[in-house]
């Protein structure tokens, strides 16, 4: 029979998984996310921004439960409370329930459970891969390193910096006298040929592609530069919000313990990367996330054993947690701007078919609002939805970057994407045609911008 603290904890648990589901089937997609379901319409090895891995888990899930946010987002969920649960499983069982809310409240892992992206399946192959290194200490047969190397690959179908773990890896194998010995075996060269394998499609698909992924994360994405005392702001910013105070300094003491400072070689690489990174080009939040959670199991007990801490920790993180998800599942007058993206499309959409049936194709230069529109229109007749101009992305693979001549053209544009129609050579347009789209029952309104064009002769 369960004690009361866990009936406690089930309960609180079911209660999240419930609210987890609400917002993620009320919120709207988001730009990324609609473009991840849009690579799941056109399954392939890989794509130009990541591996193919998201684009798989999505495409099963909605062929089973549907092509809705909730059947786009439910696999993230999935993962999230599998993370969640193999934190637990990685700590002495008094700390166990101390990490499975952590693992699923604290910002930085709590949000990337929720919404659609590849990050939440790479972290869970991340940790999985970590776990392995571990029992390599308890015994390190053929079928560990086989198990160490499918893990590492796992991560690359998901991103493509899961490199960083191969190089903490190979750190923390080579800073100790009795790991380097490994390298006298054949252990190591199993792993590596089993990471080889499993990631075979990420890199293949690249080498027929000219290895477009791997140009976007190394060069493209940090091509704007930014000035240092801004990337030092993002980079305090992310470490005191997102992890929270307490569990930073958590993360730090455990350097002190042998396990924190097995994992914190383990972690350093992709810890340096990013923060180097940082203080000269543009970085997402969440960027330090698998580092963090490489050291988690050697900090969560630390900071459990500071009660009051981590009863703060937990009653913040939940209330942020919770206010997230209500604002996007129902965002207040007047409409949030992070929520923005998340609203309209569907009105838009159904003003498009209807006033413009004649269009053969609507245009953006913007894959996220492309993508928006794809999935609005999923289950109307509408004409080929073109991504023209702006940089280089999936629509330029599918070679659905060019401008058609051969009747209307609808350029659309919203207004957390902004351009203008002479954003697109070419063209001659009438006069602007706004399009407000009435949200949830009337209580905000949205304006997106439309033109009516054609092609010059």
């Amino acid at each position: 029979m369960l004690s009361s603290r866990a009936r406690a904890l089930v309960g609180g648990l079911a209660l999240l998984a419930v609210l987890r589901l609400w917002a993620v089937g009320a919120a709207g997609l988001g730009d990324d996310e609609a473009y991840y379901w849009l690579w799941s319409k056109r399954l392939a090895l890989g794509y130009f921004d990541h591996p193919g891995g998201i684009a798989w888990l999505i495409r099963g899930c909605t062929e089973v439960v549907g092509s809705h946010p909730l059947g786009t987002r439910l696999p993230v969920v999935v993962a999230g409370f599998l993370l969640a649960w193999m934190l637990g499983e990685s700590v002495e069982p008094e700390h166990r329930p101390a990490a499975i809310l952590l693992g699923l409240l604290v910002p930085v892992f709590g949000l990337l459970g929720v919404f659609a992206s590849p990050d939440m399946p790479f972290l869970v192959a991340w940790f999985v891969t970590v776990r392995c290194a571990e029992g390599l200490l308890r015994g390190a047969t053929r079928a560990h390193w086989l198990m160490l190397g499918a893990g590492l690959g796992a991560t690359m179908l998901f991103k493509i910096t899961g490199v960083l773990l191969g190089a903490g890896l190979l750190v923390w194998s080579l800073v100790d006298r009795d790991r380097r010995r490994w390298w006298a075996t054949s252990g190591p060269w199993w792993a590596l040929a089993s990471a080889v394998v499993v990631s075979a499609p990420t890199w293949g698909w690249n080498a027929a592609h000219g290895f477009p992924t791997l140009w976007f994360h190394a060069v493209e994405r940090h091509s704007h530069a930014v000035s240092p005392l801004a990337g030092g702001a993002v980079w305090l910013a992310v470490h005191v919000l997102l992890l929270t105070p307490p569990l930073m300094w958590a993360v730090l003491a455990a350097r002190a313990t042998p396990r924190g400072r097995m994992l914190m070689w383990i972690a350093a690489p992709t810890w340096l990367v990013f923060t180097a990174a940082a203080f000269v080009a543009p970085t997402k939040l969440h960027w330090w996330a698998p580092a963090w959670l490489t050291v988690l199991p050697a900090a969560i007990p630390i900071l459990n054993r500071h009660r009051r801490w981590m009863n703060a920790t937990l009653l913040v993180s939940g209330g942020l947690h919770v206010s997230v998800l209500a604002l996007a599942a129902y965002p207040p007058l007047p409409l949030a701007g992070l929520t923005a993206q998340l609203r309209g499309w569907d009105g838009l959409v159904e003003r498009l078919v209807a006033d413009h049936p004649d269009a053969v194709a609507w245009t953006t230069n913007r894959y996220q609002a492309a993508a928006q529109l794809a999935f609005a229109a999923r289950d109307r007749a509408h004409p080929p939805i073109r991504r023209v101009g702006g940089r280089e992305d999936q629509f330029t693979v599918w070679h659905a970057d060019s401008m058609p001549t051969d009747g209307p053209i609808l350029v659309v544009c919203a207004p957390h994407l902004p351009c203008t129609t002479g954003d697109f050579e070419g063209l001659v347009c009438d006069a602007e045609i706004t399009a407000p789209v009435l949200l949830l029952e009337g209580r905000a309104q949205r304006d997106f911008q439309v033109w009516r064009c054609s092609s010059l002769p």
